[in-house]
């Protein structure tokens, strides 16, 4: 009787050894494939130049200064980022209102993204509204 429960625990560590060296191997090529993936392409061809739209309060200048170093920091990956910072001009043609949702489709059209940024500012303000 002993001995099947020996037999039993010893295919069961046999088992999950091989289980685990599995995962081990499955993850060790995942790792290579990855890296031979990534290494040989450009920043702009593995995000695919993809639209990131940064909407954030402009609460104080260095607030807004953070959020510029952000957008170019993102625009260095080879990112399609807008901002408002950037395109003041157009802005004052359209008028807000009309540039965001302008900006919006085309996000939604390239699949891309829409990041909000909250100032301490911007929470406090909507904490008290509520």
């Amino acid at each position: 009787s002993r001995s099947k429960w020996n037999w039993s625990r010893a295919l069961c560590l046999f088992v999950i050894a091989c289980f685990v060296l599995v995962l081990i191997l499955k993850n060790e090529n995942l790792k290579k494939c990855l890296k031979s993936v990534t290494a040989e392409k450009s920043n702009g061809e593995i995000f695919n130049e993809r639209r990131i739209l940064i909407l954030y309060s402009p609460d104080n200048q260095e607030y807004e200064n953070l959020v510029h170093v952000f957008a170019s920091s993102l625009k260095a990956l080879q990112l399609d980022v807008v901002l408002d910072q950037w395109h003041r001009v157009k802005i004052s043609e359209m008028s807000p209102v009309p540039w965001y949702h302008q900006e919006k489709r085309l996000v939604l059209e390239k699949q891309g993204l829409i990041i909000l940024l909250f100032s301490e500012g911007a929470k406090e303000r909507y904490m008290a509204w509520q």
